[in-house]
């Protein structure tokens, strides 16, 4: 064969790959177009938002994202792809933020030969108590309450009916849950599960809320970028208490404050057998005395013009307003006796 016949050949070659390219890469066009569809009706369906973000023309990528609000939080479903060429390789992802600024950190994974070698030689592996989810996934972490209350039985057992392929991990400020593939169908639970998990503790206000008709709760808002954690208020004689939800090793926890308009002296007192040993003569009348027994173990505080409470986890409607009145009495007392005395 003549040079000639060779170029033809090769040309030949070349006209027949890049068909066989451009074909590949019309279903991969097409198969993802039908996702974005399936993403936008999805949005459309349940309040959320669907970006389609077109990138520069020379680009053959092109990103796009579904927003959901679930539970008290905003879920993020976008495709992430690694690697190059060959090595290239989709996951779907939905990722959310804790409404509460932080929660439990965990990883929980499909339980594979490697897991089952690794549990009978005794590696980490944390039960939360459904039997199929125990069986099927690997758990690690160190929060062990913390993570069974994040983990009810509920999405323990959706885990394992829709999502048995599903890696969900936390560092203690985002939930991801991902699974291989570009998924047209599927991430509404994806959402769901990531929604429930990010707004942990987030409803510890709604009973109280209930209970006490003065108090005005804010319930939980924001963007997925920022969200904004619940408030409850309550009116007193010395102003509005504002009670707050924060994330502690265990579950959630209430935290008062009231800030006072004068400067106070600073203390820290934990409450026990009904005494706060620490607190300033005079800042306790004998009211607020009787206050103390009722609030075993909370802390009391002081600092720059502003006074705390704090519970070890949700306090009852009846407790929590000794808290509320605790705070209002010490903040009355500062009228009373001077900021040093």
């Amino acid at each position: 064969m003549g040079l000639a016949g060779i170029i033809g050949l090769l040309s030949l070659g070349a006209l027949v790959f890049g068909g066989y390219a451009a074909l590949v890469q019309a279903g991969a066009n097409s198969t993802d177009a039908g996702r974005r569809a399936v993403w936008a009706q999805l949005a459309e369906k349940r309040g959320g938002e669907y970006l389609d973000e077109k990138r520069p023309f020379w680009s053959t990528e092109r990103r796009d994202q579904l927003d959901l609000r679930v539970g008290s939080a905003v879920v993020r479903v976008d495709v992430r792809i690694t690697g190059f060429g060959k090595s290239k390789e989709a996951y779907t992802r939905a990722r959310a933020r804790f409404t509460l600024g932080r929660g439990p950190a965990f990883h929980v994974a499909p339980a594979g030969a490697l897991a089952s070698v690794g549990r009978a030689l005794g590696a980490q592996d944390l039960p939360l108590g459904h039997q199929r989810f125990d069986r099927d996934f690997i758990v690690k972490g160190q929060d062990h309450a913390g993570v069974k209350r994040a983990w009810t039985p509920a999405l323990q057992a959706t885990l394992t009916r829709s999502l048995s392929d599903a890696t969900v991990t936390s560092r203690g400020d985002m939930v991801e849950l991902s699974l291989s593939g570009a998924r047209y169908f599927g991430v509404d639970v994806m959402a769901d599960v990531v929604g429930a998990l990010a707004s942990v503790g987030a409803d510890a206000l709604d009973a109280l809320a209930a209970a006490l008709p003065d108090a005005t709760l804010t319930r939980a808002g924001g963007t997925w970028d920022a969200p904004t954690p619940p408030s409850l208020t309550v009116p007193t004689a010395q102003g509005d208490v504002t009670a707050l939800v924060r994330w502690f090793t265990g579950g959630p926890r209430v935290i008062l404050a009231l800030p006072v308009t004068r400067e106070l002296p600073e203390f820290r007192v934990v409450i026990a057998d009904g005494h706060a040993e620490g607190i300033p003569q005079g800042f306790l009348s004998e009211y607020g005395a009787r206050l103390l027994v009722e609030l075993p173990g909370v802390l009391v505080a002081s600092k720059e013009r502003h006074l705390e409470l704090r519970w070890l986890g949700i306090p009852e409607a009846s407790t929590f307003m000794c808290g509320v009145n605790l705070l209002a009495e010490l903040a009355g007392r500062v009228h009373h006796t001077g900021a040093f005395r």
